[in-house]
């Protein structure tokens, strides 16, 4: 190696000849792939402070990155990884997996022909959604339903479907922000609505709403502030409150709840939250919320309420580029059959089944878990008491009772550990010099592989 690249260039093999190596003869890329793929490793080879000094040097250095390359190319982008966080519904970890049923209408969807939009009674043309909407008339009581690619694509669907180049109503402390910084005014800005806020941060009234309504009002609309709370001084304008003013005004009024729950959240022992059930109850003509979150479905955004404004929603044009695929609606119909069984589906979708779950059953885990790992004296184990959260904006002041471990080493720093286990695929977090996995998120058949690779550390 020699600190003078560019009179080493001339030592720089032509891609002809790299694509007769044998290695390369060999790879299954097409060729045309192989070309592009060897000009970009050659530039970045240029661009290096030290090069090799012979041509064979060279052809060896660019050997092994076009190996790694394509290891990385013809590897899963998504792999599996063990969620030790603690957070349920980790946005960057794929929020939770899916119940056995939905794996397997997913898994079926994917090896075949599906009756995705053809009617097997009369060999016509169907509705995609026709099964769906009859499980979700029966479990929620709503006269019709559509679903959409994710709830922000409810709001703006809905948004632009009845308030484009109108005016929406909005509470100004309900503006919130989302993932992914993207916020509620630049949704309302993208469906062509006029935004008009009322009231302030933290006080909102009936009378502000009452004050903004104009002949130019498309839609009065409430937001649950599913992901933060404001405490003390304040006041909100209830739903019921905002319904009887629309219909008094013959205004059409929206929800966006955020996660939604079929289930009150106090039978598992989390703070009350509103349910689907109890929203449409008060007799907003639309509702909508995420399919993916405290549900434990696909990606999705599900919009419930009045059948003649559904319709309306259904024939907007955006509806085209909003529409949910195959897998995903596979996925949300087993789920949702799942949470027709009551109670029962606690223990079939992995969400509310960690929700449900008692800290001495996490505890237990625990112990089964330190039965199997065998570290080296350099690594310490303690299992110790933790909190979890619900993650995905969810119940965002709600500490969940959890237990986990705490490995500490004489040898290695925290970060050093830390990292040694993402390169294992498990997710922990730092805390007190010391790295902590939550088991409230690590399953039963996950303990052996963790044992492994804590093993091998």
């Amino acid at each position: 190696m020699t600190i003078n690249p560019k009179v080493n260039f001339r030592f720089i093999p032509s891609v002809s000849s790299l694509l007769e190596e044998t290695e390369i003869a060999q790879n299954p890329l097409a060729p045309q792939i192989k070309t592009e793929l060897l000009r970009k490793i050659i530039s970045e080879v240029k661009n290096l402070s030290i090069l090799p000094d012979s041509k064979e040097k060279f052809t060896t250095l660019i050997l092994d990155k076009f190996k790694a390359k394509f290891e990385i190319l013809n590897s899963n982008p998504y792999p599996k990884v063990i969620n030790g966080t603690g957070i349920i519904l980790h946005t960057g970890l794929g929020r939770a997996s899916y119940s056995e049923k939905a794996k397997e209408y997913l898994n079926e969807t994917v090896k075949n022909y599906a009756q995705v939009e053809f009617d097997l009674k009369n060999g016509k043309r169907g509705d995609r959604q026709s099964e769906i909407k009859k499980i979700l008339q029966i479990l929620t009581g709503a006269e019709s339903s559509l679903i959409v690619n994710n709830n922000a694509a409810a709001v703006l669907l809905i948004l632009n479907t009845f308030a484009k180049n109108k005016e929406t109503i909005i509470s100004r402390g309900e503006l919130v922000e989302i993932g992914g910084s993207f916020r509620m005014p630049e949704i309302m800005e993208m469906s062509q609505t006029k935004m008009i806020e009322v009231g302030a941060t933290n006080k909102t009234h009936l009378k502000d709403y009452q004050k903004a309504i104009s002949a130019n009002t498309g839609l009065l609309t409430k937001i649950h502030t599913s992901n933060y709370r404001v405490l003390g001084f304040t006041k909100e304008v209830t739903l019921n409150e905002m319904v009887s003013l629309g219909k008094k005004k013959s205004i059409p009024t929206y929800y966006d709840l955020g996660s939604g729950l079929f289930f009150p959240p106090n039978e598992f022992g989390l703070s009350d939250e509103p349910t689907v059930q109890e929203i449409l109850q008060s007799g907003v003509d639309l509702v909508s919320f995420s399919g993916d979150k405290a549900i434990g479905g696909s990606q999705s955004g599900i919009i419930l309420g009045s059948k003649k404004l559904i319709e309306k929603l259904a024939k907007n044009p955006l509806m085209r580029t909003l529409r949910p695929c195959k897998l995903t609606l596979s996925v949300l119909a087993g789920t949702l059959q799942d949470i027709l069984l009551g109670k029962d589906s606690f223990e079939k979708i992995p969400v509310l089944k960690m929700f449900n779950e008692s800290n001495s059953v996490t505890k237990e885990r625990v112990k089964r878990f330190l039965k199997l790992v065998k570290t080296s004296s350099s690594f310490k184990i303690v299992e110790t008491e933790l909190t979890a959260q619900s993650g995905s904006g969810a119940f965002p002041i709600q500490e969940i009772p959890s237990y986990g471990i705490e490995i500490s080493s004489n040898k290695l720093s925290d970060e050093e550990i830390f990292h040694l286990l993402l390169e294992n695929s498990i997710v922990g977090y730092r805390q007190n010099t010391k790295v902590v996995l939550n088991f409230k998120t690590i399953h039963e058949d996950e303990l052996e592989t963790l044992a492994n690779s804590l093993s091998e550390i």
